[in-house]
């Protein structure tokens, strides 16, 4: 008896086995490779061209979402949103893949302004502390002074504050 044929292997399972070999590649990429790579692939888009190869789009918002700058993030959102939106049979395929990529960048910027909206919080809360120190060590050196000045004939303390 012969076995049955393999089953074929279809269009967005080849996407997606092709996009997770590049994200490795990426990954193994030091930043001037990496810049290169994004320079390589940015040239290959022109940005007039709306009919970009999709392989390209996924692989350039790949590598910018790998550099982690708001500005590339932005860039990759904005390259992927017409592939994700698509009905072009053709680029269904690619559609998956596109809309889980949007999704990821989303998520990273939104995770990126929030860091960003606390370490500024953070920077506001430690120049708040420091005045606070600083006005603090001001106001113990105004205390030393008035006990200098209280002189020896009054033994040196400020008056008690009576007790209610």
């Amino acid at each position: 008896m012969l076995a049955p044929p393999p089953d074929p292997v279809r269009p967005a399972d080849q996407v997606a086995r092709r996009l997770l070999d590049y994200h490795q590649q990426l990954r193994a990429m030091t930043s001037a490779d990496l810049a290169n790579e994004i320079t390589r692939l940015g040239a290959a888009l022109s940005p007039s061209d709306s009919a970009a190869p999709p392989d390209t789009v996924l692989d350039l918002s790949l590598a910018l979402a790998q550099q982690h700058n708001a500005g590339d993030l932005a860039r990759a959102a904005g390259l992927l949103e017409p592939l994700a939106q698509t009905s072009r049979p053709d680029l269904l395929p690619w559609q998956p893949l596109a809309l889980l990529l949007a999704d990821r960048i989303a998520e990273q910027r939104r995770l990126d302004d929030l860091v960003e909206r606390q370490s500024t919080q953070l920077r506001d809360t430690q120049r708040t502390i420091s005045q606070l120190t600083e006005k603090l060590e001001a106001l113990k050196a105004i205390e030393r002074s008035m006990i200098k000045h209280a002189g020896p004939g009054t033994g040196g303390e400020p008056a008690a504050s009576p007790v209610h």
